[in-house]
């Protein structure tokens, strides 16, 4: 005999509660206690990877103040799939609690899909990539227009374009800005070259030592100089400058963050301590 879902029993005050059912939108959602055992989390994740930290706070946060927002869930057969508070339910589920508060939405497969990713990009840190792929994922498999998306999200169709966008790089740039290593208008700027072994190794020297946007402009521009040299010198096209041979020749300043020229960059030789007490002061007084 399956187990039942307990309805809930609500301990806010009625402002509290009517403020919560307000955001249901639809007269048959209930919101219930649920057995964690007949709930399954999504199929597909839209985190590419889950911050284990982050849930053991929020473990700890429910633990000691309860879950102040129910998740949503939709009836699947005898079992209810998560709409949205996935990470809700692995902080609970973390306690070895045997229930937690959820609203049973009753809303049809696509229209899961399409709350689960306008709720996930309202409330989560997401990764400029992560909220790139909801956003593809919302139309190319469920013909929603870009228009569509920025009435449900409140982010500019403009926005939501560049976000896309940025599925178009070199999976490398995809990476980074995925990790965080470097920003994700900064890899707009470096997607301007092209060359593979270039980009790389202006890649790697931005993540090991810092970027800006004006350090960024000007790798390209390096770039682009030594590319039109090269094929001046050959006559073709195809001809592309080694990637050694445009090395960054300028740096962003470890205080200001302004651009300098390699034969302007000064040294001083101390310990990471000391380099990090230094640089702090320095940037305190600007």
């Amino acid at each position: 005999m399956s187990e039942e879902p307990t309805p809930y029993v609500s301990n806010l005050t009625p402002v509290e509660s009517d403020n919560l059912l307000n955001q249901v939108h639809n007269d048959k959602d209930v919101m219930v206690e649920l057995p964690l055992n007949l709930i399954d989390r999504p199929e597909k994740s839209i985190r590419m990877s889950i911050d284990l930290e982050y849930i053991r706070e929020l473990s700890e946060s429910i633990q000691s103040e309860g879950l102040l927002q129910p998740i949503l869930v939709h009836k699947k057969g005898d079992r209810y799939g998560i709409i949205a508070g996935d990470c809700r339910f692995l902080a609970v589920s973390r306690l070895s609690l045997p229930t937690i508060t959820a609203i049973i939405k009753d809303v049809s497969e696509e229209q899961v899909h399409i709350q689960r990713a306008t709720e996930n990009i309202l409330r989560l840190d997401m990764t400029p990539i992560e909220e790139a792929k909801t956003y593809r994922d919302l139309i190319d498999n469920f013909n929603i227009s870009i228009e569509y998306i920025s009435r449900k999200t409140g982010k500019t169709p403009g926005l939501i374009k560049r976000r896309i966008d940025l599925l178009k790089m070199p999976e490398r740039l995809i990476e980074a800005i995925h990790a965080r290593k470097i920003g994700y208008s900064i890899a707009e700027i470096l997607d301007v070259i092209k060359d593979p072994g270039a980009l790389n190794y202006y890649l790697d020297f931005a993540i090991e030592n810092g970027i800006t946007a004006e350090v960024a402009k000007q790798w390209v521009k390096d770039w682009q100089d030594a590319t039109r040299r090269a094929q001046n010198d050959s006559g073709s096209i195809e001809s592309l400058p080694p990637a050694m041979s445009v090395k960054p020749t300028f740096y962003a300043c470890d205080t200001c963050s302004t651009a300098v020229e390699i034969s302007q960059v000064k040294s001083l030789r101390c310990c990471a301590g000391c380099f990090k007490v230094i640089r702090d002061n320095l940037s305190s007084d600007t």
